[in-house]
């Protein structure tokens, strides 16, 4: 009895010490160097909310972007492709101007007919950069919504990704 009992303490002891993932020669410092890139990487965090443009012109839009990313923006669009199956391709590039500097995007859309000129939009923006707060900024957003292509056409959108920062 006093063995199992020996025995049981024994291997609580080796459970409750032991590493699942045991460390190899050197990932400590390879942890620590992992650490210290981490700190003077990117910090990227989510963002999401919406954008409500117009449409003012053949190739243009512009409205309000709320939620994480809060001021004006407005959208060009550079190259247009129609798709077969009605659907439209477009490059365009955004730029949207908040009190704390302006984030710009560069935008690959697919739309899809819904009742032309009303499309469902599936438009992945790459931020390309900016001013003030966003000065270097990288990331991705994903927006999805609908278009109406007449003049003065609703834009409603909802955008989420992650927006990343250089730390300092």
């Amino acid at each position: 009895m006093t063995r199992t009992i020996i025995g049981i303490a024994a291997l609580l002891a080796t459970t409750a010490c032991a590493d699942s993932r045991p460390t190899a020669p050197g990932a400590a410092r390879r942890a620590d160097a992992d650490l210290a890139a981490a700190r003077s990487g990117p910090r990227c965090h989510p963002v999401e909310g919406t954008i409500i443009e117009r449409i003012t012109g053949p190739n243009t839009a512009a409205g309000k972007v709320t939620g994480d990313i809060s001021g004006d923006v407005d959208i060009v669009i550079t190259a247009l492709q129609q798709l077969p199956g009605g659907l439209v391709k477009f490059q365009a590039n955004c730029t949207m101007v908040t009190p704390q500097g302006t984030l710009t995007t560069n935008d690959d859309a697919v739309l899809s007919p819904i009742d032309a000129p009303l499309y469902r939009v599936n438009n992945h923006l790459n931020v390309s950069g900016g001013t003030g707060e966003f000065a270097g900024a990288t990331g991705n957003l994903h927006t999805h919504g609908t278009v109406n292509f007449v003049p003065g056409g609703l834009v409603d959108l909802h955008y989420r990704g992650e927006l990343c920062e250089e730390q300092q």
